[in-house]
């Protein structure tokens, strides 16, 4: 019995040293982004913000996922929504405030347009 204890615990941890490593939040970010590359305004940053710093933010009031500040070029997105939101919500929402980006508005209809093109021009 012991024997076979020792296997089992062996076992289990050969399987979790042999895991995928655990992917951040911002590498999430970044990879999406990348996948998006073509269509990312030069200059433009994404940054991951904290829970804490959402809930405290005066911009986040419209937006339980993201939003970009167009005049300072750069696209803060929800830390828990990058934890949790599946691969391709996350690519849709990256790609919506793209648009915004490459539109240079805050027009949800015509940021909804691009993030169409961008995601079929990206698939």
């Amino acid at each position: 019995m012991r024997y076979l204890l020792i296997v089992a615990l062996g076992l289990v941890c050969s399987i979790a040293a042999t895991a995928a490593p655990l992917v951040t939040p911002e590498a999430r970010v970044n990879s999406t982004v990348e996948s998006l590359g073509a269509a990312v305004p030069q200059g433009w940053q994404f940054v991951v913000m904290n829970e804490a710093a959402w809930r405290m933010n005066p911009y986040t009031h419209n937006s339980h996922t993201a939003y970009s500040l167009l005049d300072q070029h750069v696209t803060y997105i929800r830390e828990t929504y990058v934890q949790s939101a599946q691969d391709d919500k996350l690519r849709s929402t990256i790609a919506h405030e793209m648009g915004h980006e490459l539109c240079g508005c805050t027009d949800e209809a015509t940021a909804n347009h691009y993030q169409a093109v961008i995601l079929k021009n990206n698939p």
